[in-house]
């Protein structure tokens, strides 16, 4: 399944182009989750795991988090993306529950956010699932966070996100 919500999200956001600005240029504190840098894709995702590399070997689902950036994007674009993100698991089968929408401004910063939980009538697992994004110029910048241990990362996503640093 962890594959599964991965490849959704480079297919997506491939889909939609990128920025001028690269993924070099965001700073993300790894000590707030303690999870590690495992990859770029090729679509410019950066994708953490608990420990890293060695967890993209994992058959089992395992937390994550990825960033991204999306050029040429409005705010209404941008949450019209995460709802599409949303949808689309709908329609491949998912139970979306405590669907949570932030709207805020924290020291001149515009977040967005969209806290879930999410389970799937085939599979036994739950996900807690952290969406947001926030604009710098005419880009958006993606935080997607996939919790598979009872939501207990979802407060350390959102410190992440919001403490997130651009060049």
């Amino acid at each position: 399944m962890r594959k599964c919500y991965i490849f959704c999200i480079f297919v997506l956001l491939s889909a939609n182009g990128f920025a001028q600005f690269r993924l070099k240029d965001i700073k993300i504190d790894e000590r707030v989750t303690g999870f590690k840098f495992a990859t770029y894709h090729s679509t410019g995702i950066k994708v953490y795991f608990p420990n890293g590399k060695s967890d993209l070997k994992s058959k089992l689902p395992v937390s994550t988090f990825s960033v991204g950036i999306k050029d040429g994007t409005t705010f209404d674009g941008a949450k019209d993306f995460l709802g599409n993100i949303i949808n689309k698991e709908v329609f491949d089968g998912a139970i979306v529950s405590k669907k949570l929408v932030n709207d805020t401004t924290i020291n001149g910063s515009h977040f967005y956010e969209i806290t879930l939980i999410e389970r799937y009538k085939q599979k036994e697992s739950i996900v807690f699932k952290y969406y947001a994004f926030t604009m710098k110029e005419n880009s958006s910048i993606f935080f997607l966070g996939f919790d598979f241990e009872g939501g207990i990362n979802i407060k350390n996503y959102k410190e992440t996100f919001r403490t997130l640093k651009i060049k």
